[in-house]
């Protein structure tokens, strides 16, 4: 995928069980081709670890310049993102 801006925005989310809800912050990131085709769509990511790693791309200068693909394997607690690009 090939992606423009990002940005970060605080969101309520509803712990499980619980009627209480907690803020994290989500980064935003503004999808503009995927799979080959132009699209105009953002993609929410809550995921600390892979938000990290996509804003580090973004720091080196590396995104939004190259073609963006993320790889998800397992799932729940045990989900691993793997990002290259």
């Amino acid at each position: 995928m090939k992606v423009a801006e990002h940005w970060f925005e605080d969101v309520q989310l509803r712990i499980p069980g619980t009627d209480r809800t907690r803020t994290v912050k989500r980064m935003v990131v503004r999808v503009i081709r995927e799979d080959g085709r132009p699209v105009d769509k953002t993609w929410n990511i809550l995921s600390e670890k892979l938000a990290t790693q996509i804003k580090s791309l973004y720091d080196q200068g590396i995104l939004p310049a190259a073609e963006l693909q993320v790889t998800m394997r397992g799932s729940g607690t045990a989900r691993v993102y793997e990002v290259s690009y």
